[in-house]
């Protein structure tokens, strides 16, 4: 089940779990992927906030997923690229983060409104998910790169148009 479709009372019930703990930071990540997706922009920063004065107590992987989704969470839906790059900045540069880089520095850059730097980093994207072991996550991976491809390029056709 995609985050976003999970229901409101289970999300509820996971999040009822408080405190510095690996659990709380897996529930409200589940949260803030949920809100994230539909859009409800107050209670993804909520979650995330909650999951990043939690971060210590996860694994170093999670822990760069979550500052990748600050950067973007920053770059996208505040606007505030520079808060973005400083979370950018704090994220880890080695084989493990690739993937959260290049989705962080794609909304960096569609917040610049550079919407051909953003297309060759959904590319890279695209080009790296292929590589997914798992057919399901495979697949979701570059359906939801595709829709984020095809806002950009509606975006960018819309520079063009202007």
């Amino acid at each position: 089940v995609e985050n976003e479709d999970l229901s409101p009372a289970l999300v509820e019930e996971a999040t009822s779990v408080r405190g510095k703990s690996l659990l709380a930071v897996v529930a409200f990540s589940i949260a803030f992927a949920r809100a994230f997706e539909q859009k409800n922009n107050s209670l993804a920063a909520d979650c995330l906030e909650i999951c990043l004065s939690s971060s210590g107590w996860s694994t170093p992987g999670i822990r760069s997923a979550l500052m990748a989704n600050a950067a973007i969470f920053q770059a996208e839906r505040r606007g505030r690229v520079d808060l973005a790059e400083q979370w950018l900045a704090d994220l880890p540069s080695d084989a493990t983060t690739k993937d959260y880089r290049l989705k962080a520095e794609g909304a960096i850059l569609e917040a610049r409104s550079n919407f051909e730097g953003t297309l060759l980093k959904i590319e890279a994207c695209e080009k790296d998910a292929e590589s997914i072991g798992d057919e399901r996550k495979r697949q979701r991976t570059l359906a939801k790169l595709a829709q984020w491809k095809s806002d950009v390029e509606q975006k960018l056709a819309e520079v063009r148009t202007s």
